[in-house]
């Protein structure tokens, strides 16, 4: 462990906590509705309880054809056992579980960075950083983090026991341990987020000083915990599925191609002030022309092999940025000659640099961690599972796609197009492009493009919802298709 004074990384800790803490918890007061989405999600964990809490062999209403549930499960059984337990509502607990997994999350990256930056201060500025993303809000810290908030918490903490395994200057036996359990959560949760892990320890390896017999047996060690702890479910889903439905997930998502990993590096740029870019491109060029290989690679094979990877590359960012900052803050004081008791001046400034540069992001974050649900949705969805027959398929042409993803939990009917959980069935990118075009619809009233897709992909839904405010709702009116439900936010058509 880095030399610090144990009060003040603690009391940084606790901080940061308390900033996570907050953050969270506001979002989750300023509505009675979880935000983002995560009907899907939560279908899985009501279905875990309501089969008495074995694990369903597949998912309905999201797909014609049944979604095997080859999903990692322990967010799932997580939220099971909360909801049933404690008698909570599926829709309380996506708004509340995001706080403790959000401060959880801080205090693991802040932990990690000061292995690797050795200074709680600079540390501490780094999960500032973190906290400030709303991309990684995005992913994990909205309704849809209830799985993803706990796969971020155990790859952190991974990389962790797994760092201190491999470069602390005393290992211990107990490090490998935990960065295996945690590694086995991690693969347990989501399997992005595994393959992230997995590139890290690769690279990991290869850098380590040690000697490659103690980082083989090191590795064996944490990986044998992890296949352990994953190895009931892996052959539970192998046995049901095989195993070309366990890696169906690799052909979606735009995976390992290099032009989805720079659009989602165009999406940071977009989302992130210049100046906030400008820190990240210096943190870059830093760790590249001080050879910290480590961080160049792992972050060029998250760039190509994800096609998602945005919240992964941040995180790897924020390390090279406290490594910057350390190294700015070293170099100052040392050329100044700075004696101890003035390392205060340029630390000082270093802190005011970083939290202006957050201010503007952590307004984004609070403009953006809106509900997309609302009593009106919901309302009309009851509508369509009270009153429709089972089989009925059901367009919506909405520009939320958090709203497209909610319709079949509430509804229990099948979408004409969906791609939420089609990645298992080998045709997410299809469905995506479909969802595309209705979102391209929704947004510019687009009546032509709507005719002309129904026509392609050969649409046929015996019920279209529509906003009652877009333009298109004039037009179904005027060709008489009659009007089976309506309230104030929208109004539910039955096709001819």
């Amino acid at each position: 462990m880095p030399k610090s004074n144990p009060h003040t990384k603690w009391k940084l800790a606790l901080l940061l906590a308390m900033l996570a803490f907050a953050i969270t918890l506001i979002n989750a007061l300023r509505s009675v509705y979880p935000i983002g989405y995560a009907g899907l999600y939560t279908l899985m964990f009501e279905g875990i309880a309501e089969n008495g809490f074995r694990l369903p062999e597949a998912l309905p209403y999201y797909n014609a054809q049944p979604i095997p549930f080859a999903y990692p499960p322990l967010p799932f059984y997580i939220a099971a056992v909360i909801t049933r337990v404690f008698g909570i509502s599926s829709l309380t607990y996506l708004r509340f579980i995001l706080v403790p997994l959000a401060a959880g999350c801080v205090v693991a990256f802040y932990f990690l960075l000061l292995e690797v930056g050795k200074d709680t201060r600079i540390a501490a500025l780094g999960g500032v950083l973190f906290l400030s993303m709303p991309e990684i809000a995005h992913y994990d810290f909205s309704a849809a983090g209830m799985v993803r908030g706990f796969a971020m918490l155990f790859v952190l903490l991974f990389w962790l026991f797994f760092w201190r395994t491999y470069y602390a200057d005393e290992p211990h036996g107990r490090n490998g341990l935990l960065a295996g359990v945690f590694l086995g959560l991690t693969g347990l949760s989501h399997l992005s987020y595994l393959v992230f892990a997995g590139f890290g320890v690769v690279l990991m390896m290869v850098f380590s000083e040690r000697r490659w017999k103690e980082k083989t047996i090191q590795l064996a060690w944490v990986g044998g915990i992890a296949a352990v702890l994953m190895s009931p479910w892996l052959v539970l889903i192998l046995n049901r599925w095989g195993v070309g439905t366990l890696l169906a997930p690799m052909a979606s998502h735009d995976n390992f191609q290099l032009a989805r990993g720079l659009l989602y590096l165009l999406r940071i740029a977009n989302l992130n002030p210049p100046w906030m870019m400008a820190l990240f491109l210096i943190a870059f060029l830093h760790a590249l022309t001080h050879k910290r290989w480590l961080w160049v690679l792992w972050f060029l094979l998250t760039l190509v092999g994800f096609g998602e990877s945005d919240r992964f590359l941040l995180l790897l960012l924020i390390v090279m940025t406290v490594e910057l900052l350390r190294f700015w803050l070293e170099k100052i004081s040392t050329e100044a000659n700075l004696i101890p008791k003035q390392r205060w001046i340029p630390l000082a400034v270093i802190t005011v640099l970083v939290i202006g540069l957050s201010i503007p992001n952590y307004i984004t974050l609070f403009r953006q961690q809106q509900a997309s649900l609302t009593e009106e949705f919901i309302e009309m969805g009851n509508w369509l599972r009270e009153n429709t027959a089972p089989d009925a398929e059901v367009l919506l042409i909405e520009s939320d796609p958090a709203l497209n993803e909610w319709l079949p939990y509430f509804s229990r009917r099948v979408p004409e197009t969906g791609h939420w959980g089609t990645e298992w069935l080998g045709t997410y990118n299809e469905e995506s492009s479909q969802q595309f075009l209705v979102r391209g619809i929704a947004v510019n009233d687009d009546y032509e493009l709507l005719i002309e897709s129904t026509r392609h992909f050969g649409w046929d839904p015996e019920f279209t919802v529509l906003p009652k405010k877009s333009a298109l709702t004039a037009l179904f009116l005027e060709q008489g298709i009659p009007i089976v439900f309506e309230n104030q936010a929208y109004i539910v058509v039955e096709m001819p």
